[in-house]
């Protein structure tokens, strides 16, 4: 009988323990929010609510970007992006998402969030997204942004016969920005034109040089932000005056976009007027300072707004690509770009200055 209970005993013991090690066994969190893949795009003002598959969940800790919020509760994750007004918001983030089970098991799940997205007019002939077409006037097919590129003085695509070029650029299919030569052209009454010339040296370079840059860091073949081979020149004189010569920035199916930013610098002809003097232009003194100023215009062609780049501070000319922040400008149909200068850099006529900048990845939210 004694041996019978210490049998029974010893199986009450194992089942115990049995027990024990279920009641110990780690409960694994799963917080599996659907169709959350890649980045989230939303809206500034409106939120976005994913449905979640939750098992083994005790706590639920979200850390959010500033100005976000984000709530999870009955299977429902909704993150909310910052009201249009609140300019502290971050226009990006990841919304992270902390759960514990009663074990103690914890599963960290995160999100990337953005209020729009941005595409990028990089000029590089790996980026052509437009239909190929024909510059009639010349004859010349544009398959991609590299056949866009002319001699830099008096070639067929931006001068053709002197008195007109109906030269143009169309970013289809990406960014949707347009551009044409004003007035029909040529290139001397302004415009924006495609290049990817480079020459290091600066020292002789004048208006027949006007499509080469002499960027810090350049080579040849990758004098574009970044290293890449094409970029932009802007040419558009008109100093004061909103009526004058420019070029401009139209987005081609009318509709009103932020354009985030995009990145200039001087080009060569710029460079050495400043640096060494020309025939028109001083040379900098410590007190001359040169601008680009952007003007905005809605579908209403009113103006939204105007934003400002130094190609020239105290003296010092930027050789650099750098970052033009155009986000201010709200949201615009047509972006004019105009120069304003030092008195030393103008006379009796306007702006002395050769007035082009070089631009590249132009950045647009969608």
């Amino acid at each position: 009988m004694r041996k019978f209970l210490s049998i029974i005993a010893c199986a009450l013991v194992v089942l115990a323990q049995s027990c024990s090690k279920s009641d110990d066994k780690p409960l694994i969190p799963v917080f599996e929010v659907q169709e959350a893949e890649g980045l989230q795009i939303i809206p500034a003002g409106t939120e976005k609510s994913y449905t979640v598959n939750a098992e083994n969940i005790d706590k639920c800790i979200i850390q959010s970007p500033i100005g976000w919020s984000a709530d999870y509760s009955d299977q429902t994750l909704t993150i909310s992006a910052p009201a249009e007004e609140n300019t502290d918001g971050d226009a990006s983030g990841v919304v992270s998402i902390c759960v514990t089970s009663k074990s103690g098991e914890s599963l960290t799940v995160n999100i990337e969030v953005a209020q729009y997205e941005l595409r990028y007019l990089t000029f590089e002939d790996t980026d052509t997204k437009f239909a190929a077409y024909t510059l009639e006037y010349c004859g010349k097919s544009i398959a991609k942004w590299s056949d866009l590129i002319d001699e830099q003085y008096g070639g067929p695509l931006l001068y053709n016969d002197y008195s007109s070029a109906e030269y143009y650029w169309f970013d289809e299919n990406n960014t949707g920005l347009f551009s044409t030569l004003p007035f029909g052209g040529p290139f001397w009454m302004g415009g924006e034109a495609i290049s990817n010339y480079y020459d290091a040296d600066f020292s002789d370079k004048s208006y027949t040089d006007q499509l080469c840059i002499s960027v810090e860091g350049g080579a040849e073949g990758k004098a574009g932000h970044n290293g890449s081979a094409n970029f932009c020149v802007h040419f558009g004189y008109s100093s004061f005056e909103a009526t004058g010569n420019n070029g401009c920035l139209v987005f081609a199916d009318g509709q009103a976009r932020i354009i985030d930013h995009m990145y200039v610098t001087n080009i060569g002809y710029g460079l050495n007027s400043l640096v060494n003097g020309d025939g028109f232009n001083h040379a900098a003194t410590p007190t001359t300072w040169v601008k680009i100023i952007a003007e905005g215009y809605d579908e209403n062609d009113a103006l939204t707004g105007t934003s400002e780049f130094y190609l020239c501070k105290d003296g010092v000319p930027v050789n650099k690509w750098s970052k033009f922040d155009l986000s201010s400008l709200g949201k615009v149909v047509k972006v004019h770009f105009y120069f304003d200068a030092s008195a030393d850099q103008s006379g009796s006529y306007g702006l002395n200055f050769p007035a082009y900048f070089a631009y590249d990845d132009v950045a647009v939210r969608f």
